[in-house]
């Protein structure tokens, strides 16, 4: 399976100077194309730079380099969308402008509000993080990634409401209830029956989420049908397809772009100009 990932990630690596162009030719002719961006983990950049644990794991940022790439994207035009905004693009409601962006953090861990949410207030940007039910929930404990040190520090929904900038600047929606883990290496989702979905489901959708992005981006041929029951757009993975969003995509396979901690601004020049 790692074998087949770094076949796709060489595939799309070549192919990727394709799609850039098309991307720029379609907003050439007025034809509104949509990136949207996903990230996860931050730290300082001395902890970047010097956490040997941390240094080269690719879920976890430097803040600094966060903040580079937003001004980057200002500085080339973008303009920074919300989630109800696409909704409306897809049901030619009302169009976007541009040079839209629409940025998404993974999972619901406290440096998305401690460190990100500032960088976005003095922006005037805006995001989407997609918690995870289960923690958003419930009172949560630290849990440990790969060791003793290294560690997720998710947040819930009490931590989130402590400071009302978090309301303005990154909105919270579903990563589903229970479904982020792995089962036999693979997303847990894969072996999922339409009853098992219908039922995270229904807890999210008591809690006031409409929109989801699927973890890991995974889905398998019940997700589709069931989401529609319960919400509005769901965000996946692709790894190879094209990368950007159009009014005929399917509302429940959109997909994102996936910005690594080992990323700098150099990574979204390869898909954004």
């Amino acid at each position: 399976m790692i074998f087949v990932l770094k076949i796709l990630r060489c595939i799309r690596d070549i192919i990727m100077p394709f799609y850039k162009f098309w991307y720029k030719c379609f907003n050439y002719f007025g034809i509104t194309v949509l990136p949207i961006l996903t990230f996860h983990c931050f730290v300082k950049d001395e902890i970047k730079k010097n956490n040997e644990q941390i240094k080269n794991n690719k879920w976890y940022a430097s803040i600094d380099i966060f903040e580079e790439q937003i001004k980057w994207l200002i500085d080339h035009k973008y303009t920074f969308i919300n989630i109800e905004m696409i909704e409306n693009w897809l049901l030619n409601k009302k169009k976007i402008p541009k040079k839209s962006i629409f940025l998404t953090f993974d999972d619901g861990v406290k440096s998305q509000l401690d460190l990100v949410m500032p960088i976005l207030k003095k922006y005037n940007a805006q995001g989407c993080c997609f918690v995870i039910g289960k923690r958003w929930l419930n009172k949560q404990e630290i849990l440990p990634i790969n060791s003793k040190e290294d560690k997720y520090d998710y947040f819930d929904k009490e931590y989130y409401e402590k400071n009302s900038d978090n309301l303005k600047y990154i909105k919270v929606q579903s990563h589903m209830y229970n479904f982020h883990y792995k089962r036999n290496k693979r997303p847990a989702i894969y072996f999922m029956k339409k009853s098992d979905i219908d039922s995270d489901c229904e807890i999210m959708l008591k809690n006031g989420f409409n929109y989801v992005a699927l973890p890991y981006g995974a889905y398998n041929r019940n997700t589709t049908s069931v989401l529609s029951k319960y919400y509005k757009l769901a965000f996946a993975f692709d790894r190879i397809g094209f990368p950007y969003i159009m009014k005929n995509t399917n509302v429940f396979k959109l997909n994102r772009i996936a910005i690594d901690g080992n990323s700098t601004v150099k990574t979204l020049k390869k898909y954004l100009y």
